[in-house]
Protein backbone atom coordinates (compact mmCIF):
# COMPACT_ATOMS: atom_id res chain seq x y z
CA UNK A 1 0.00 0.00 0.00
CA UNK A 2 1.41 3.36 -0.99
CA UNK A 3 0.76 5.99 1.64
CA UNK A 4 -0.59 9.41 0.68
CA UNK A 5 0.98 12.72 1.79
CA UNK A 6 1.00 13.01 5.60
CA UNK A 7 -0.65 9.59 5.89
CA UNK A 8 0.37 7.23 8.70
CA UNK A 9 -0.67 3.68 9.50
CA UNK A 10 -2.66 3.62 12.74
CA UNK A 11 -3.44 -0.09 12.98
CA UNK A 12 -3.02 -3.19 10.85
CA UNK A 13 -4.78 -6.50 11.38
CA UNK A 14 -4.14 -10.04 10.14
CA UNK A 15 -1.01 -9.40 8.07
CA UNK A 16 -2.38 -6.31 6.30
CA UNK A 17 -5.81 -7.85 5.63
CA UNK A 18 -7.22 -4.65 7.19
CA UNK A 19 -5.15 -1.48 7.36
CA UNK A 20 -6.37 1.70 9.06
CA UNK A 21 -4.47 4.90 8.32
CA UNK A 22 -4.99 8.54 9.20
CA UNK A 23 -6.76 8.99 5.82
CA UNK A 24 -8.50 5.69 4.94
CA UNK A 25 -9.32 2.12 5.78
CA UNK A 26 -8.36 -0.62 3.33
CA UNK A 27 -9.21 -4.30 3.04
CA UNK A 28 -6.97 -6.45 0.89
CA UNK A 29 -8.11 -9.99 0.26
CA UNK A 30 -6.34 -12.75 -1.65
CA UNK A 31 -7.59 -16.30 -2.02
CA UNK A 32 -7.46 -19.01 -4.69
CA UNK A 33 -6.59 -16.83 -7.65
CA UNK A 34 -8.84 -13.97 -6.53
CA UNK A 35 -7.78 -10.61 -5.22
CA UNK A 36 -9.83 -7.65 -4.11
CA UNK A 37 -8.91 -4.31 -2.59
CA UNK A 38 -11.56 -2.11 -1.03
CA UNK A 39 -10.49 1.30 0.21
CA UNK A 40 -12.72 3.90 1.86
CA UNK A 41 -11.56 7.40 2.72
CA UNK A 42 -12.35 8.12 6.37
CA UNK A 43 -14.51 11.17 5.64
CA UNK A 44 -16.73 8.97 3.39
CA UNK A 45 -17.52 6.42 6.12
CA UNK A 46 -21.22 6.56 6.98
CA UNK A 47 -21.50 3.73 9.52
CA UNK A 48 -19.76 0.93 11.41
CA UNK A 49 -21.97 -2.06 12.26
CA UNK A 50 -20.89 -5.02 14.40
CA UNK A 51 -23.17 -8.06 14.43
CA UNK A 52 -22.92 -11.39 16.16
CA UNK A 53 -25.11 -14.10 14.64
CA UNK A 54 -25.92 -17.47 16.13
CA UNK A 55 -28.56 -20.16 15.87
CA UNK A 56 -29.97 -20.49 19.40
CA UNK A 57 -32.47 -23.12 18.24
CA UNK A 58 -29.56 -25.55 17.85
CA UNK A 59 -28.52 -25.24 21.49
CA UNK A 60 -32.12 -25.42 22.74
CA UNK A 61 -32.84 -28.60 20.80
CA UNK A 62 -29.39 -29.95 21.69
CA UNK A 63 -29.91 -29.45 25.45
CA UNK A 64 -33.39 -31.00 25.22
CA UNK A 65 -31.97 -34.00 23.34
CA UNK A 66 -29.24 -34.45 25.97
CA UNK A 67 -31.86 -34.35 28.74
CA UNK A 68 -34.04 -36.89 26.88
CA UNK A 69 -30.95 -38.99 26.29
CA UNK A 70 -30.07 -39.06 29.99
CA UNK A 71 -33.67 -39.88 30.95
CA UNK A 72 -34.12 -42.63 28.32
CA UNK A 73 -30.63 -44.06 28.88
CA UNK A 74 -31.99 -46.07 31.81
CA UNK A 75 -34.91 -47.50 29.78
CA UNK A 76 -33.62 -48.45 26.33
CA UNK A 77 -30.96 -47.87 23.66
CA UNK A 78 -32.65 -44.76 22.22
CA UNK A 79 -31.20 -42.77 25.10
CA UNK A 80 -27.69 -43.02 23.63
CA UNK A 81 -29.03 -41.83 20.24
CA UNK A 82 -30.60 -38.72 21.82
CA UNK A 83 -27.44 -38.07 23.82
CA UNK A 84 -25.22 -38.18 20.72
CA UNK A 85 -27.61 -36.01 18.66
CA UNK A 86 -27.78 -33.48 21.51
CA UNK A 87 -24.01 -33.21 21.82
CA UNK A 88 -23.63 -32.84 18.03
CA UNK A 89 -26.24 -30.04 17.94
CA UNK A 90 -24.53 -28.20 20.81
CA UNK A 91 -21.18 -28.46 19.00
CA UNK A 92 -22.81 -27.16 15.77
CA UNK A 93 -24.22 -24.21 17.71
CA UNK A 94 -20.75 -23.08 18.76
CA UNK A 95 -19.30 -23.72 15.28
CA UNK A 96 -21.97 -21.60 13.57
CA UNK A 97 -21.49 -18.42 15.61
CA UNK A 98 -20.29 -15.68 13.25
CA UNK A 99 -19.21 -12.15 14.05
CA UNK A 100 -19.13 -9.54 11.30
CA UNK A 101 -17.97 -5.92 11.21
CA UNK A 102 -19.29 -3.83 8.32
CA UNK A 103 -17.77 -0.41 7.58
CA UNK A 104 -19.94 1.39 5.03
CA UNK A 105 -19.79 4.39 2.77
CA UNK A 106 -22.38 5.65 0.29
CA UNK A 107 -20.71 3.73 -2.55
CA UNK A 108 -19.50 0.53 -0.92
CA UNK A 109 -18.67 -1.37 2.21
CA UNK A 110 -15.93 -3.37 3.83
CA UNK A 111 -17.19 -6.58 5.42
CA UNK A 112 -14.83 -8.16 7.92
CA UNK A 113 -15.42 -11.64 9.31
CA UNK A 114 -14.04 -10.90 12.75
CA UNK A 115 -12.97 -14.45 13.58
CA UNK A 116 -10.40 -14.57 16.36
CA UNK A 117 -10.67 -10.95 17.49
CA UNK A 118 -12.38 -10.54 20.84
CA UNK A 119 -15.44 -8.29 21.20
CA UNK A 120 -13.33 -5.72 23.04
CA UNK A 121 -10.79 -5.63 20.17
CA UNK A 122 -13.57 -5.10 17.62
CA UNK A 123 -14.96 -2.27 19.73
CA UNK A 124 -11.44 -0.81 19.92
CA UNK A 125 -11.17 -0.96 16.11
CA UNK A 126 -14.48 0.90 15.75
CA UNK A 127 -13.29 3.52 18.27
CA UNK A 128 -10.02 3.97 16.36
CA UNK A 129 -11.90 4.34 13.04
CA UNK A 130 -14.27 6.92 14.52
CA UNK A 131 -11.44 8.83 16.19
CA UNK A 132 -9.37 8.84 12.98
CA UNK A 133 -12.42 10.01 11.01
CA UNK A 134 -13.01 12.81 13.49
CA UNK A 135 -9.35 13.86 13.39
CA UNK A 136 -9.47 13.81 9.58
CA UNK A 137 -12.57 16.01 9.64
CA UNK A 138 -10.93 18.49 12.01
CA UNK A 139 -7.76 18.50 9.91
CA UNK A 140 -9.74 19.32 6.75
CA UNK A 141 -11.69 21.99 8.63
CA UNK A 142 -8.42 23.68 9.72
CA UNK A 143 -7.14 23.64 6.10
CA UNK A 144 -10.33 25.32 4.88
CA UNK A 145 -9.98 28.20 7.34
Amino acid sequence: MNLLNDEKVLKSYAADYITLTTHRIRQKEKSMGRMSVISIMLEKITSCVYKRKSMPLLIIIGVMAVIFGIVFLNYDDSGMFYLIIGVVLIIFYFLTITRVLCISSAAGKIIIIVGKLKDKEVEELIDIVESAKNNRYLYKKEDAE
